[in-house]
């Protein structure tokens, strides 16, 4: 017999002892307070408080599970553990994706529904009088919905420990100049991103794992510069072409060094360098020169610092220098001819002072008069054939009263001004007759 009926017939049974009808509004109280009770009482196929309580457990259940699973995979490609990494070829580098274990999955699933179905069964077992303690029904429901949220944070927290790089390392680098001269000294700086290391290869054999290198080229050519960087088990990297222009070589000497250098006189200097489109001369007294092979006079005696600048079509330079060019004052000038004819008739001793330069006799000219004088003549076999310490005597081109013959000799002189400044001379002679002698 149903409750229902079991009150009506209470309260018939009351109704007949007073006589008495109940009015409707007795009724409609009685009527609300059965509905209530019917809400309390569990029943399967109808609308209930606890199973308002069951589908609310289940759906908080699910969205708890839902939030923590990272991706779904259709069920043609789950395996019964997958858990791999999704790697694209060309856009995705090092990327983690996390699948949770299908059968761990549906083993949680089919612990709620137990759960579920063990307080239904609670709900069943009791009485009706049982079912009205509402404080039981929140806690039996409480710890399953407490159970779930735990399992999701755990797997949620187990989730975070994992090391999951999104970003792909990008290599990038620029340089201080992408061409110079040899040798060559350049910086190069490191844009890249995402990386853990770096790898510099300068295109001849050289390394480095410095941040922010610089190398020095010092041999001409052009180089492949490579920087790899590395993020995990993944690499980028990145080239530029370096030039380096080999420099000129700068070399240069003077016309007449082997000769005493006085002012007045006309220097040449000769350039002998090589690889070079032009050139820039600086004689060390305030003088330049663009040509070649130029001529330079000196107006003042003294030590002068000589450089020649010889500049590539590349615009890379190299110079050189004579650090010491001395340039004697006129005064002391001293000439000697290289080579005289004397006459074989022997009608001169050598004397010269005071008369015509016949080129007859070896003498030197002198601007400033001589206080001490020694000439001295050697032959190709280094026998002395000639000697005089008076400056108005010289060689006639005999030796031992004979005309000496004709060939190439070597001579010295030295001696000291009248102010005190002493000079030593030497140099070579070629005796010559003429046809009518």
């Amino acid at each position: 017999m149903s409750s229902k009926e079991n009150t009506e017939n209470i309260f018939k049974n009351q109704f007949e002892s007073f006589k008495q009808t109940p009015p409707s509004s007795v009724w409609k109280k009685i009527e609300r307070k059965m509905i209530f009770k019917r809400f309390l009482k569990y029943k399967p196929l109808s609308l209930n408080l606890w199973n308002i309580i069951g589908i609310t457990a289940i759906i908080t259940s699910t969205i708890l599970i839902t939030q923590n699973t990272t991706h779904k995979i259709t069920k043609n490609l789950l395996t019964e553990k997958t858990v791999k990494n999704v790697i694209t070829d060309n856009n995705i580098r090092n990327k983690s994706i996390v699948i949770t274990d299908d059968k761990k999955e549906t083993a949680e699933k089919t612990n709620t529904e137990k759960k579920i179905t063990q307080i239904n069964n609670a709900f069943n077992n009791k009485s009706e009088n049982q079912i009205s303690d509402k404080n039981e029904i929140e806690v039996i429901s409480g710890n399953l919905l407490k159970e779930n949220y735990t399992n999701s944070e755990l797997k949620s927290n187990n989730e975070g420990k994992i090391n999951v790089k999104l970003a792909e390392p990008h290599s990038e680098f620029s340089v201080s100049t992408e061409s110079a001269c040899e040798p060559a000294a350049i910086t190069f700086l490191n844009e890249s991103e995402n990386c853990d290391s770096f790898h510099w290869n300068f295109g001849n054999g050289k390394t480095s794992s410095q941040k922010n290198p610089t190398f020095v080229f010092s041999t001409a050519g052009t180089y492949t510069v490579t920087l790899t960087v590395t993020s995990g088990s993944v690499s980028d990297f990145m080239s530029k072409k370096i030039t380096i222009y080999p420099k000129p070589n700068a070399d240069f000497e003077i016309g007449n060094k082997n000769k005493n250098l006085y002012n007045n006189d006309k220097i040449i200097f000769l350039n002998n360098s090589s690889g070079y489109s032009k050139c820039i001369w600086n004689f060390g007294d305030n003088n330049t020169s663009a040509y070649t092979n130029p001529e330079h006079t000196y107006e003042n005696a003294g030590n002068y610092k000589v450089s020649l600048i010889s500049i590539s079509d590349k615009r890379c330079a190299d110079t050189a220098y004579i650090s010491n060019v001395s340039i004697q004052d006129l005064k002391y000038k001293i000439n000697f001819p290289t080579a005289f004819s004397p006459d074989k008739s022997g009608q001169n001793n050598g004397y010269w002072k005071n008369s015509s330069y016949t080129n007859t006799i070896f003498h030197p000219v002198v601007n400033t008069e001589v206080s001490k004088y020694r000439l001295r003549i050697f032959n190709k076999y280094g026998t002395l054939i000639f000697e005089s310490t008076d400056i108005n005597i010289g060689w006639n081109g005999f030796y031992k009263n004979s005309p000496a013959s004709s060939e190439v000799y070597v001579w010295e002189c030295s001696g000291k001004f009248e102010d005190g400044k002493l000079f030593k001379k030497t140099g070579n002679l070629t005796l010559l007759y003429l046809r009518n002698q």
